[in-house]
Formats: structure tokens, sequence, C-alpha cells
């Protein structure tokens, strides 16, 4: 990554739906700069724990602070951050980009956006060379979850090795007796069928189950944009039979120029957010005007 090819990488902002890949972010910074990291509740305590180890030893470490909201406010402590020589990785859940925070740090933020199911599978096919198309139904039916589908893929090497099968055998048996977990039935399954039947009422009323549950915005659109992703090449005779019997019921429902406008528009809905161009909290409700 360019960002950690730089000189002067920190102070280091991260943010971002998608944890799984920071966690392997934050500990490849470690390991890059032999240093540990350790956590601290605020960036006070992290500054003064920094100078206590300076005195009383030579060990130094990277300090990841998440969730600051004082810090988040405070523009002197900002300028005094800045001109600190100091490890320092700000995690903050949620950064709203229209803030004078956000500008203040531009250059030194990484956001982890929500992967859909193309990307994660490119982790998955490193991690266990399966076939590209089974690769991104785990990660479909891992809730696009990067922890998630570790803890899959480890259930999966596993059951190889022990059965010694090759991958792409010991996946399809796996499935059929039910080892792997199918998040996606579980979560999301019906919202995006009502989405994909355009019963927006119905489709408003499980979202607000989702996001009571701990589902986000980021997470929805992504699996909507996978569903007619996946429509759009049913359409074209190029998805696999996975995805062939579970879109079936709307092959009929749309034509395919129909399905490419939505897949333009979910585009640009995502870009909106990310410029702040589009509020994040309104961001489902756009994707069901849009398509309904």
């Amino acid at each position: 990554d360019k960002m950690l090819k730089k000189e002067n990488i920190f102070p280091l902002v991260l943010s971002g739906q998608e944890v799984g890949i920071m966690e392997i972010y934050i500990n490849e910074i470690s390991r890059l700069f032999n240093q540990q990291i350790k956590r601290a509740d605020l960036i006070k305590d992290a500054l003064n724990n920094s100078k206590q180890s300076n005195l009383f030893s030579s060990k130094e470490y990277i300090y990841l602070i998440k969730d600051d909201k004082a810090f988040y406010k405070d523009e002197e402590q900002w300028k005094f951050l800045l001109n600190q020589n100091k490890k320092f990785i700000l995690v903050y859940s949620d950064l709203d980009t229209r803030t004078r925070f956000f500008k203040e740090f531009e250059d030194k933020i990484v956001m982890f956006d929500a992967l859909d199911a193309k990307q994660l599978s490119k982790y998955i096919i490193r991690d266990t060379g399966l076939d590209k198309e089974k690769a991104e139904q785990m990660a479909i039916n891992c809730g696009l979850d990067y922890l998630t589908i570790k803890m899959e893929v480890d259930k999966l090497l596993r059951y190889k090795e022990e059965c010694g099968l090759n991958i792409n055998t010991a996946f399809e048996k796996v499935m059929k007796e039910k080892i792997l977990q199918i998040k996606w039935e579980d979560l999301f399954e019906d919202f995006v069928d009502s989405v994909m039947r355009r019963n927006i009422v119905d489709a408003l009323k499980k979202w607000r189950g989702l996001k009571q549950s701990g589902q986000s915005e980021l997470k929805a659109l992504a699996f909507i944009y996978n569903s007619f992703k996946q429509l759009l090449l049913v359409k074209y005779d190029q998805a696999n039979l996975y995805f062939v019997n579970l879109l079936k019921p709307f092959i009929k429902l749309y034509s395919t120029e129909e399905i490419e406008d939505i897949i333009y528009i979910l585009q640009k809905l995502e870009l909106d957010v990310k410029t702040g161009k589009l509020e994040l909290d309104l961001l489902v409700d756009y994707i069901l005007v849009s398509i309904g």
C-alpha cells in the first residue's frame, strides 16, 4: 500500500466498515516497524504512556486509540499531535468527509469500505485455491464479512485435509452437509428479495430490523449490488448454477437494460456517500426509491 511506503505516515487515521481488513493492515504496520501495538483509550493517555516509556525504557510502541471523541473536536490537539514524532494510529468507526477533522487529516486517512463478493473472493482464492465462482459464493454466504470468512476458510481447509479431498470437492461437500455458516440466508436474503421485487414498504420494514441488529448501509448496498450484478450475469448466461437458482424469481422482472441502469445508479450512490454528497443514513432510502 502506498500509505505504508511514506516516510511520515503517523499519526495514521483508519475508518470504515471492513474491520477485518483493517486489522490485517494494523498488523502489517506492526510487522514493518517491528514494534508492538499498544492500545489506549484516549490520545492524552497514549501521550503520557509514550513519555513514560521514553524515560524508563528504550522499547517503543505503536499506539492504537479508538473513537476518542474529545480529540475529534479539539483542533488545538490536532496541531499538537501532527507536530509530534509519535507512532499513533487513530481508529474511528465513522468519519464524515465534510468535517474539519477530515480535511485536517485527509492525507493521513485510510478508509476500509465494505468489500463486495468479487473483492473478498480474491482473499479466499489466495488462501484456499478455490474456484472463482465458489469463492464469490462463499463471500456472500459469510455476509461479506472478512473475519467470518477467515473462520469459515479455516473450517474448509481442515475438512479438506481430514478427508483428503481437493478444495473444490471439499467446498461442495461442506455446503451440502451444512458445515459452513450461511449468513446470507439468515440476514439479508429476505431484505434483498423484497428490494428486487420492488416491494418498498416491506423492504423498509426489513431494513429497520437489520439496522437495529447493527448492519450497515454500505453492507446493504453491497448485497443489493451483488444481486443485480449476478442477475446481469444470469441474463448473459455467465453466472454459475448457485446464482441462477438463487435469482430465478427475478429473471423475468427486469430487462437487461434496467439491470445495467440500476447497477450504474448504485455505483453513483456509493460515490455520493464517499464524497459527502449524500448522508449515509439516507443511502438505503435512495436505493429503494431508485429501484422502486
